[in-house]
Formats: C-alpha cells, structure tokens, sequence
C-alpha cells in the first residue's frame, strides 16, 4: 500500500500552476525602437522563429518535475507492501525512570536506546495511522495528542533524559483512552513500551482497568533496552539515634546490593561541621542488608546539620549511592494515635499491634518520631493540631470538633490512616467521617456498606493486586523474604463506590474484590484507609514481618506534606511556613546553588511554600521574611530506591495479565541496535529528495549546454552578414583601377 503521512502537503502541488498562468496572462507587446544606422543598410532577408520551441518545453518539464518531488517529500510518502490491515493508534512509551541511566559495561545506555529505537518505531508507520509519544516517570508527560505526522515529536524525542524518579509504565494507561477519543471504524490500538522491563514497574489493576475502559484487545510490544544482569548497591537507610539519655549517639546505615556478586564498597561520612569525615569498610553481599555505624560525640551541637552518607566506588547507578541524615530532633515526626479504651488489658486493645510497631520505630529512631496516644472520646483539638500523623485505630466515636479538626490538619498537609475493624460505629463513619455532598473532601471517600465475616476453616482471601511501585508498597516487594502477598483476611467491609471514580487510587485489594488499602489527596494532606483492624481481628497482617516495615513507610509518605525535613526527589513540595505572611518572598535554593520559583500559598489558614518540582537530590536551603525577621531551614530531597533492586519481570505473568491483547517482548540486539517491528514499511522521502536533486542536475545541464545550440545568436541571414558593410564597399571601389 501506498501512500502519504502528511498528505495536505500535496497541496503545494498547486504551486505549479503560476508559471503556466503568468506565461498564459501576460501581455505580448512588441517595442519598436528606431534605430538611425539602420536606414542606410539594404533590406535584409528575415525569418519568423517560434515563440515556444520543444526545449522550452522540456525544461518547463523538468523543472516542474523538481517542484512537484520536492512537494511529495514533504507530503512524506510511505510504502507499505503488507498493509490494508487498518489503521493503528500507536502510542510509544519512554521509560524516564532513574534506572534507565545504568552504566553499561559496553554499549549506550538504555534512555539512549530507547529514544534511539523510539524514533525507529515512530517512522514505521502506514499512511492513515497516528502516533503519540508519552513519557513514564512518576508521572505521564505526553508530546502531543495523536498526529499522522510522526516526524512532529522526532525533535522533542530526541532531547528527552531519564530523571530521579522510579517509573510507572501503567500509570501511562490512564492518559491513553481520552488521547484515543472517538474510536475510528478498523483501527487497532499499538502500545510499544520502551524499558529496562523492571518488575515494579508494572501494575496488574491499572492494565485490567485499561482493557476494560478500552473495549478491545490491544497490541503490546515491550521493546527491553536493559541489561539482562544488573548489579547495584544502594543505601536503604541512614537513621541517626539517639540511646542512653543522649550519651550515645550514632548514625547507623544500611546498604543493600543485588546481582550476582559479592563487592567491597567504603561508607563514607561527611559534611558535618566541626568533625572530621569517617569510612567503614563493607562487603556488599547481593539480597542482603549490610550495615555500617558512626559515633558521634555527646556534646556535638545537632542544631540545623544534615550529614552526606556515600558509597564508594559508585557503581554502574550512582543516583542511590549518596544519601543524607538529618541530625535536627526539632524536625522530628510527630504521631497521634487514637483507639477505643475497649480493654485494660494491652494485648487486647484494638491498637496494640500498631502501637507497638510504632514505639520500635520512635525507638531505632532516636527522637525522630514521637507518638501521643489518646482515646477518642477525650482527644481534643489542640492534639489533633499538635500532630502531622493521625492513627484512627478502630476509633468509633469523636466529637464534630475533633472531627473538623482533623480535617483541617489533613487540608494544611498533615497524613490520616484510617484502620477500620469489627467495632467500628459505620453509621458514625457514614454520616460524620463521610460527607455525600462534598465526598472528595471528606476524610472518608467511600460508604461503609455491610461487613464481611469468613469462617475459619473456609478458604480466606488474600491480598492481591498490590502496586509495589507505590512509595508505600515499593520497599516491601521481595519475591524471596517478602511475606505482604500472603496476607489473609477473615473480616472486612464491602465498600461502596463513590460516582466519577474519585475514591482514591486502590494500592491492593481483597481477592481481587473489594479495595483492602486507598491512598487518596485531601488539600495539602493524604489519607490512607486500611479495609481491615490494627490488630489481627480481621486479618494476620499486624504478625507479618512485613507489618513494622509497611508502617514505617506509611509514616513516611503520611507526614510527605509536613515533614519539612526529607522528601523525594521528582515530586512536588508543599511545606509550612510558621509565622509567614501570605505575600511573603521566599528564597529558596537548590544543592546546585540555583534559584527555584517558590509560590506562597494560603492552605487551611496556614501559610505554605509550594515548589511544582524539586527535580535535584540533596540539601535544599529557604529563607523568608516574617514580622518577627527573617527565617532559614533546610530541608532534603533523597532518591527513591524503589526501584533499586533492579529485578526484571515475569514475561509469562506480564502476559497473563494482559490477555486478551497480544503481548510480546522485543530484545534488539546487534551493534547497529536495528527495530523491525514488521509489515515491510518503507519510508520513500529520503528517495524522493534524491529523485529531486537529479532533475535539478538536469535542468541545470540542459540549460547551460541545449539552450545556446537551440537558440543561436544569429536569428536571420542579412545582407550585411553577407556581403560586409557600405564602407567596405566603398572602399573597395576607390582602391580599384581608374576608368
């Protein structure tokens, strides 16, 4: 099939008709202008030529024939012997992630493949089909809308970098269907992911939700521009603690490493004034946690110091091998826990599993969490105030002004998880905690409806569908030592969908029904509802291994909008301003030493600087102005190590969850690193240019060669071309002999 990816193009062909018209229109008028000397010469013998001979003609020809390429090159026509099977909706998909800038021992690095083969997989096109280009980090940025013409996005394409972030290829999916719009009569949608092919990158619910919203079965092609065998080291942690009332300090780090190999690698301390730097020597063992500590005297000021941690040599993914530790205790997490007193007895109490994992963390913290517990009756205002996360561990009842209070902390960035269980009042959650004409800001998003009780010798659901890419999941996904997938459930509450969808994004599920964790926005602040207890009423998730771990990394992406202290690289800033007008200028610096625009804003009567993007790692610096005088703090932005296990994924499950649709992955290979995606597509334009370069060769021969024989100087035999002028005449009859 023949045919044009931009045929409006062909419209220049027009052009050729000006010459005609201009020879057809204008005027033939002939200028006498006599000429004196001319009387004197005898009549000449003239002959009439006409005014358009054949090589006029054939230049006219083969000038047009150059315009006219020149007009199909831009048109860009396309050869495609195996079409005339539809057109497609092609959508290509660059992984940005942090991962995509792995050292290759030889070769480019997969974000250069990737956008190498992604303009490989844009001009395989056929005439009729579109193309959208869509990059997958933390979030989908996309190039443009849907467009025949693919050679729009090749230049943007060309300049795109991986950045800090973890990638989420199915998040792109969400952006697809209304790209799509109205579906075209025989067209079929192509999705061409360019990755590493990481496991946590993929997420089973967000691909059924797509093949569900999108009603056919689609073309998935997972084009793998990463190595088979990666090997990294990353620093999980660096906590510093604080033990034996402040007699002893020390700053422990904890370092992973995946691959095939054991390493030597070197801790290094540094940055903290007044100290000299410190190394430990490590040895990297691949699936295991290694760690290193550093003591620090007793008298050393804490006050505003922020220690750098590093790994030495840095290897093949250096974004996670530096790290930083805040020593400041005024940045510590502040947590309330409030829970029904059902019971004195303590291992009773709906809280006590969390409770405990909470004090094991204020624990090996040393003063960077601190935890209030209060029953919910006799909370107040000024705890909920005094807090940057809120625990309702199975709380049945609160007055309407702890209520509101706490959703006004939410609203200026505080965090709220939410664990419901069998003594939950559902009609205090449904008319106080859930508000029908405004449910998105509400605490509770979702209707209680009636709750679920299994047996216990009948068959119990487990978790499923869980996002291990999400900030809280991320860390907890270990196929080997991992033990959240194996959560069982006993009881839970079925869930009533709120209308538009916007319930909040569903982290796992119960046995693929009903949700089991929503992660959701309120103002400023995230709300996290848990669909089982604190303790193992409903579920043994409190007596996993994995319970200590999942609240730790739930404290950290609840107290995301209010822990002025670290956040993660890529994402957007929002942190409080005490005492701050709403006008206030704000100076904030990057660790490159850069200006970024800081927009104060006004979020539950509190004062808040917000930042669209905080796109380097390191320690950030603000200062502003208040009516008392100027303020400074730092704050850290660290890399996510989400990703830094570096495990590939399943080929069988990615197809599993994809069927329907077809779904292949493509490993280019071969130093030319070629993409042949099939159907014979060729792209013409590359001929058509050069087809056009030969007939302006001609052109220009024929001009300079045909054009003098076929129009010589001479148009007419005179009589003075014959016989010489009247003075040599004249002078040929005075020389000759007298008469």
């Amino acid at each position: 099939m023949f045919g044009f990816l931009a045929p409006t193009a062909l419209l220049g062909l027009g052009l050729l008709s000006i010459p005609i018209l201009l020879h057809i229109f204008k005027p033939r008028k002939v200028k006498r202008t006599p000429f004196s000397s001319l009387r004197w010469l005898r009549a000449s013998q003239h002959r009439l030529s006409r005014r358009i001979k054949w090589h006029q003609v054939f230049l006219f020809l083969l000038r047009a024939a150059f315009v006219a390429l020149l007009v199909f090159a831009i048109a860009k026509p396309v050869l495609s012997p195996g079409g005339g099977k539809g057109v497609a909706e092609r959508f290509v998909i660059v992984d940005v992630g942090r991962t995509m800038n792995y050292r290759m021992a030889e070769g480019p690095s997969p974000i250069e493949r990737a956008r190498h083969l992604a303009e490989q997989a844009l001009l395989q096109a056929v005439p009729g089909d579109r193309s959208a280009v869509l990059l997958a980090g933390s979030q989908t940025e996309s190039l443009g809308p849907l467009a025949e013409d693919p050679m729009l996005y090749l230049a943007k394409l060309r300049t795109v970098q991986a950045g800090l972030t973890d990638a989420d290829l199915t998040a792109t999916l969400r952006v697809i269907p209304p790209m799509i719009g109205t579906h075209r009569p025989d067209s079929n949608v192509e999705l061409y992911f360019l990755t590493d092919h990481r496991a946590t990158k993929w997420r089973q619910g967000d691909i059924a939700a797509f093949e569900q919203k999108i009603g056919q079965p689609v073309r998935v092609r997972v084009i793998d521009v990463g190595a088979d065998m990666m090997r990294n080291a990353w620093v999980s942690s660096a906590r510093f603690i604080e033990t034996d009332n402040g007699r002893r300090r020390t700053i422990r780090v904890q370092v992973g490493a995946a691959g095939d190999e054991t390493t030597d690698r070197t801790v290094r301390l540094s940055r903290l004034p007044g100290l000299p730097e410190q190394t430990a020597a490590i040895k990297a063992r691949p699936g295991q946690i290694t760690q290193a500590e550093f003591q620090l005297p007793p008298d050393y000021d804490l006050r505003d110091k922020i220690g750098q941690v590093t790994i030495e040599p840095a290897d093949r993914l250096p974004s996670d091998d530096t790290a930083w530790v805040d020593l400041d205790a005024r940045g510590a997490t502040r947590v309330l826990l409030i829970e029904p007193p059902s019971t004195q007895i303590e291992e009773l109490q709906p809280g006590y599993h969390l409770r405990a994992a909470l004090d094991a963390l204020a624990d090996a913290q040393g003063g960077g969490l601190r935890v209030t517990r209060r029953p919910d009756r006799s909370v107040s205002a000024d705890d909920v105030n005094a807090a940057d996360v809120i625990f309702l561990a199975e709380a049945r009842s609160m007055s309407d002004g702890t209520v509101q209070a706490i959703e006004r902390r939410v609203q200026a960035g505080a965090g709220v998880a939410i664990f419901l269980g069998p003594s939950v009042d559902r009609d205090f959650y449904n008319s106080r905690l859930y508000n029908p004409l405004r449910p998105t800001a509400s605490l509770l998003s979702v209707r209680l409806k009636d709750p679920v009780n299994r047996r216990a010798d009948a068959s119990l659901p487990r978790l499923g569908d869980v996002k291990w890419n999400h900030p809280i999941m991320s860390r907890l996904f270990d196929p080997t030592l991992g033990d959240m997938a194996q959560v069982s459930f006993s009881g839970y509450y079925r869930l009533e969908e709120m209308a538009g969808g916007g319930g909040g994004e569903v982290l796992a599920t119960i046995g693929g029904q009903e949700p089991a964790i929503i992660d959701r926005e309120l103002g400023e602040g995230r709300v996290v509802l848990f669909n089982t207890s604190p303790n193992d009423a409903w579920s043994d998730l409190p007596r996993r291994k994995s319970y200590v771990p999942l609240v730790d990394q739930l404290l950290a992406h609840l107290s995301g909008g209010l822990n002025r202290r670290v956040l993660e690289a890529g994402g957007a800033v929002a942190l409080p301003l005490p005492d701050a007008n709403p006008d206030t200028k704000i100076t904030l610096t990057t660790p490159g030493g850069q200006s970024l625009d800081a927009r104060p804003r006004t979020v539950g009567g509190r004062v808040v600087m917000q930042v669209e993007n905080a796109a380097e790692a390191g320690v950030y610096s603000v200062e502003y102005q208040t009516p008392q005088g100027p303020r400074t703090f730092r704050f850290v932005v660290q890399v996510g190590g989400h990703d830094a296990t570096l495990a590939r994924a399943d080929d069988q499950a990615l197809t599993s969850w994809w069927a329907p649709s077809k779904f292949e992955t493509i490993k280019p290979g071969g130093d030319k690193d070629a993409l042949d995606l099939g159907g014979g597509r060729t792209l013409l334009e590359p001929w058509v240019v050069a087809a056009a370069c030969l007939f302006l060769m001609a052109e220009m021969f024929f001009v300079h060669w045909l054009c003098p024989r076929m129009n010589p100087n001479v148009m007419s035999a005179s009589l003075l071309s014959r016989r010489g002028s009247m003075l040599n005449t004249v002078g040929a009859t005075t020389a000759g002999p007298a008469r």
